[in-house]
């Protein structure tokens, strides 16, 4: 039993002095190439940014598409100002004026809730990769591990570059050409 526990104790011990040498190392490492690392956070920064875009171009892009189909099927589509005191202070018709019936109202609501709610999974989505994105770039202090890194990080660029700009080259074809 003794025998054991003195070997549990040294596993311990073992584990924590691995744990140490590859915090010192991860220094080391990072020092010696700190950009790259500036690189990847700058790159991560722009994937959320273009995600989060990409979200937004496609819900202006869909509801112009349902404004359009308003004009075709020849249903009135009314604008009207939110902020109460912007319209009294420009002149504009307060979208409180206009006569929404109860349904009109639940179906604005019902899309309304639709959209925050993938806007919450959204970033409950980033925060989770950014958390293991986080742990995993303190734990690097090799080049393959850093390799690793930088292939996941260009893919998600790559993929979420390609899905930004094809909303954004919809949305200003939209824009120019109607």
């Amino acid at each position: 039993m003794k025998k054991i526990l003195q070997l549990e104790s040294e596993r311990k011990f073992l584990k924590h002095l691995i744990s140490n040498e590859k915090k010192v190392e991860h220094k080391k490492f990072y020092k010696e190439n700190k950009h790259l690392f500036i690189v990847l956070d700058v790159l991560v920064v722009f994937c959320i940014l273009m995600n989060f875009g990409a979200l937004v171009l496609t819900n202006m892009l869909v509801s112009q598409k349902n404004y359009a189909q308003a004009e075709i099927t020849g249903v009135e589509v009314q604008y009207g100002e939110i902020n109460p005191a912007q319209s009294k202070i420009n002149n504009f018709q307060s979208r409180e004026d206009f006569a929404v019936s109860e349904i009109e109202k639940e179906i604005i609501r019902e899309q309304n809730m639709r959209v925050m709610g993938m806007l919450f999974r959204q970033a409950l989505f980033w925060a989770f990769l950014l958390f293991a994105y986080i742990i995993n770039r303190t734990k690097i202090y090799n080049y393959q591990q850093m390799g690793m890194i930088i292939f996941v990080v260009a893919f998600y660029f790559s993929i979420l570059g390609y899905d930004f700009f094809h909303d954004f080259g919809l949305y200003l074809g939209k824009i120019l050409y109607g």
